[in-house]
């Protein structure tokens, strides 16, 4: 049974170095329980940065113990212990593979799972980085400059005639949303859809929007 941790609060910056024990401070860590997360970022952190700050049995443990949701769901179907009891959805999907899931997951493993979907259809964007880089795209100053560095992708979302797009990382997808009309949707959130789950997910592939461009 998933066990979701609370947020931490900290009550002063000292506090800072015990980020992994009160992070995981409900959870037992000797019991090597998987770790799942939704954004690469966060898998990043998890398996490698936390290790660069604090070097230790615990952060080595949560370590070898987090993954990706994506590759490990496509590591369960790998080892035929996943469920493939997926409704067919009549869908076109514009797929982009984030930088840290580059680094973690050579695999491609969000873009697979969508093809495990009868009546899905994806196309890889293969467009380079968003120019997001975390928030470094959400701040004013950068925004043009990440804007420029994103173009082919943005350009890849404009261009399509594919339904919807649909990355793992949060901030790529606010730059794929960028002037179209066309939604980004996660690849979990997708799979879930197709398990009869997160019924609002039909809502979200049928939403369009204005736009985001700013001029």
């Amino acid at each position: 049974e998933p066990v979701v941790p609370p947020p931490p609060t900290f009550t002063v910056p000292a506090e800072i170095v015990n980020v992994p024990s009160k992070v995981f401070a409900p959870v037992n860590v000797n019991v090597p329980l998987p770790c799942l997360t939704t954004e690469p970022a966060a898998a990043m952190c998890l398996k490698h940065e936390y290790r660069n700050l604090w070097d230790n049995e615990d952060t080595k443990l949560i370590a070898e113990n987090s993954h990706e949701a994506c590759s490990y769901l496509l590591k369960l179907h790998d080892a035929n212990e996943l469920q493939l009891d997926l409704r067919p959805l009549q869908l076109s999907v514009v797929y982009h593979h984030p930088c840290h899931n580059r680094a973690l997951d050579p695999e491609n493993s969000g873009r697979k799972l969508l093809e495990l979907i009868p009546g899905v259809t994806v196309q890889d964007a293969a467009a380079g980085c968003s120019g997001m880089a975390g928030i470094y795209g959400l701040k004013k100053e950068n925004y043009r400059t990440s804007l420029r560095i994103g173009w082919n992708l943005v350009s890849t979302m404009q261009q399509t005639h594919a339904q919807i797009g649909s990355t793992e990382c949060s901030s790529c997808k606010l730059q794929m949303e960028q002037a179209v009309r066309a939604p980004t949707v996660h690849p979990i959130a997708i799979m879930a859809y197709a398990y009869g789950r997160i019924p609002e997910v039909g809502k979200w592939i049928q939403a369009r929007q204005d736009g985001l461009l700013v001029q």
